[in-house]
């Protein structure tokens, strides 16, 4: 549970962070145009996340060998 807690504030700080670099970044002619990109970008990972889960998960290879992938893959990529 608090791995979440980590995770949710990390994620949290991350989100303000670009918010604040785009507009530090960019002139004033062209700001709206970035935040709008990033906030549809974020909109539409949000929206197809579940429905592309749900198609992966439903698919030939299962929950289970879909897990299995991910966690193979986390496991590759932790350096400790």
């Amino acid at each position: 549970m608090a791995g979440r807690v980590v995770v949710g504030i990390g994620a949290g700080a991350i989100a303000v962070v670009v918010v604040i670099l785009l507009l530090e970044l960019t002139d004033h002619k062209r700001r709206g145009i970035w935040i709008g990109l990033y906030n549809s970008s974020f909109t539409i990972g949000v929206s197809l996340g579940g429905i592309l889960g749900g198609v992966a998960i439903n698919s030939k290879l299962g929950w289970v060998r879909q897990y299995l992938m991910s966690r193979s893959c986390r496991d590759y990529t932790n350096w400790n």
